[in-house]
């Protein structure tokens, strides 16, 4: 139940004593009905016999009669939740008060935050990825191209057949939930290097729209300026199996999408799961594997793509 949610209804009247009615006679009025109601008895009645208690309680209370006279039932209900201890040491009945209502205060706060955090669900995550580039090319397609690379006026620059690790991206992010669903705002960064060997610092701003229609279909639409923008529909068909289909397009032409992706999500449990699908794009076809474990607040994921050129392993570790 949450703070402030309890059933409403006036102690004093329950216990058919007046508001300046003495400890006594709230204490005898008490023992008749409590007789009269008793969930033993013929016509008692459990639901009356805790009201009962509950007003008797509170009212016996010399602190707590006043929180109540001051604030009501919904007060009693939140001063039920605090600790007490520190009272035992005040002899005043207006210190024993006011100790009380500090501490309701403070509980209160704390329930705001907690609450606003419960509705917004604010959280945020950075990581870091290394790419590990391994060429699958024959002597004659080398050749080919350290010939197109001569062509071209750059013979100075030859085709490098060898693996390599290499720096990929990194990226920050915040995400809340609105009544449109979740929303994510960050940033993406990486190195872009060019046709002349020359790189430089790319960065992007993202936001992604994520909504869950119903326990079998989510929705999730993300763009970056500059750049594009992902479209994907999620299908659960089964408890540990989905499947995703997402198309890449540039504004305003999404009649000529660079790319479409079809693939199958399986959940192994234990926060271990994997996709596998294709997608095409006017170069050709790419396969994609990709092994994700997800333990708070940690995440890993190892991504590998393979089309007809080459092969590339993706590890990514990040919070």
């Amino acid at each position: 139940m949450e703070i402030g949610e309890t059933e409403k209804y006036d102690y004093y009247d329950i216990l058919n004593v007046s508001q300046d009615a003495t400890m006594e006679q709230i204490a005898q009025s008490y023992k008749n009905l409590s007789r009269t109601h008793h969930p033993d008895k013929c016509n008692g009645s459990a639901a009356t016999f805790i009201k009962l208690k509950k007003a008797f309680d509170t009212l016996s209370d010399a602190t707590m009669r006043q929180f109540y006279d001051k604030y009501g039932v919904e007060g009693v209900h939140v001063a039920g939740m605090v600790d007490r201890d520190e009272e035992q040491d005040l002899a005043l009945p207006e210190d024993k008060l006011a100790s009380l209502e500090k501490n309701v205060r403070h509980l209160l706060r704390m329930h705001e935050e907690l609450k606003e955090q419960r509705t917004a669900q604010l959280s945020g995550e950075s990581s870091i990825a290394l790419q590990l580039f391994i060429p699958r090319w024959h002597k004659d397609a080398i050749a080919l191209a350290n010939k197109k690379l001569a062509e071209q006026g750059e013979e100075g620059r030859t085709f490098d057949p060898n693996g390599r690790i290499k720096y990929c991206q990194t990226s920050q992010n915040v995400a809340f939930n609105s009544w449109l669903g979740k929303i994510t705002l960050g940033t993406v960064s990486h190195i872009q290097t060019s046709a002349k060997d020359v790189s430089r610092g790319i960065m992007k701003y993202i936001c992604v729209w994520h909504r869950q229609w119903n326990e079998s279909t989510i929705t999730k639409v993300s763009a970056s300026l500059p750049g594009t923008v992902d479209a994907t529909v999620n299908y659960r068909i089964s408890k540990k199996v989905s499947i995703s289909n997402k198309i890449n397009f540039t504004p305003f032409q999404l009649l000529a999408p660079n790319s479409y992706f079809t693939g199958f999500n399986f959940d192994f449990g234990e926060n271990i799961s994997t996709q596998i699908g294709g997608t095409l794009t006017p170069d050709g076809f790419q396969t994609t594997a990709i092994l994700t474990r997800n333990k708070d607040p940690y995440m890993s994921s190892l991504r590998i793509t393979s089309s007809e050129r080459d092969t590339t392993v993706h590890p990514t570790n990040g919070r």
